[in-house]
């Protein structure tokens, strides 16, 4: 098969994909384009994936790609799961709690009521971060991805030239990241469950798994009459994602109103929202991701930088054994 327009390299795709951000106080930093053309958000595995790509090729471009991440993390003691687009007069911000041409909802869709408008105005309550320092910006509540951060922040070091900024780099990473496991370690696992929410395992919401894994979460959302307001678009419906049985997809809005409304605190959403569990990927994630984190605080001192204090030693101690 032929065709008169050439076919980009792998290389030129990923470059393509990169842009500055615009604000002055993230000048620094340029990171995976949220693809502005088809939809304003990014999920956080798209990221690493970069970062891990750029290290053969471009270690600064790799780092700055892991840092847009890791810093959220300084901030929030987390990584959020999606970015999104800081808003301009050609791009601005959605007025709908669906995003086009994307699964995930639009920043709208992570406030509170936001798929449901019969609720009280009172109600309607932004889950996003108040900072709007934070590189990169507007966040997706209180939800992360699998924790692979650690072992991409380890596999770029052993790629790199291993330089005293390869080395600073590495220990910048390392307060975010340990923040990021023990939030999974302290808040997460002490409730038997891993993930709050579909969207934060990677499997996708297509596979049927989940109908059986939501049952709970749609019985509970049909015996409430919630329904979403305003209805979910044609656009997302025809979206390869997109879940055979459309309760599914209603019952992951479900839980976001509701998880939202609990502040993502993980003991009252385990109690009062009907979902929760072990995912196998994300627990491997962790599992791979804590043992990546310990061998990072031992090359930190081996290097005699800052190395992680008494506590965090014991905690990395106890995650991996």
């Amino acid at each position: 098969m032929s065709s008169s327009t050439p076919v980009a390299s792998a290389l030129e795709l990923l470059q393509a994909l990169s842009s500055p951000d615009p604000r002055a106080d993230c000048s620094s930093y340029v990171h995976t384009s949220e693809c502005s053309a088809q939809t304003r958000v990014v999920r956080q595995t798209d990221s690493l994936l970069a970062s891990r790509a750029y290290a053969w090729m471009d270690g600064k471009r790799s780092q700055a790609e892991l840092s847009s991440l890791l810093d959220t993390a300084t901030h929030l003691k987390t990584i959020p799961l999606l970015r999104y687009a800081v808003p301009t007069s050609s791009n601005p911000s959605s007025t709908s709690p669906y995003s086009s041409g994307s699964i995930y909802p639009s920043e709208l869709g992570w406030t509170k009521g936001a798929f449901n408008q019969s609720l009280d105005a009172n109600y309607v309550q932004s889950a996003f971060s108040s900072d709007d320092s934070l590189c990169p910006h507007n966040v997706s509540g209180g939800l992360v991805g699998p924790p692979w951060h650690a072992v991409v922040a380890l596999e770029n070091f052993y790629i790199s030239k291993q330089t005293s900024a390869d080395v600073d780099a590495l220990r910048s990473s390392f307060p975010p990241l340990f923040n990021l496991h023990s939030y999974l370690h302290t808040k997460r696992l002490p409730f038997a469950l891993n993930i709050l929410h579909p969207f934060e395992s990677d499997l996708p919401l297509s596979n049927p798994m989940w109908e059986a894994a939501l049952e709970e979460a749609v019985g509970v959302m049909k015996d409430e009459g919630w329904t979403p307001s305003p209805p979910v678009p044609e656009e997302v419906k025809s979206l390869p994602e997109f879940p055979d049985n459309e309760d599914v997809y209603h019952a992951s809005l479900y839980l976001i109103e509701c998880l939202a409304h609990y502040s993502y605190e993980t003991k009252l959403a385990s109690e009062n929202c009907p979902f929760g569990m072990i995912d196998v990927g994300f627990a491997s994630a962790l599992a791979a991701g804590d043992v990546a984190l310990k061998q990072i605080a031992l090359i930190l001192k081996d290097k005699n930088v800052a190395t992680a204090s008494s506590s965090q030693e014991a905690a990395l101690n106890e995650w991996v054994g």
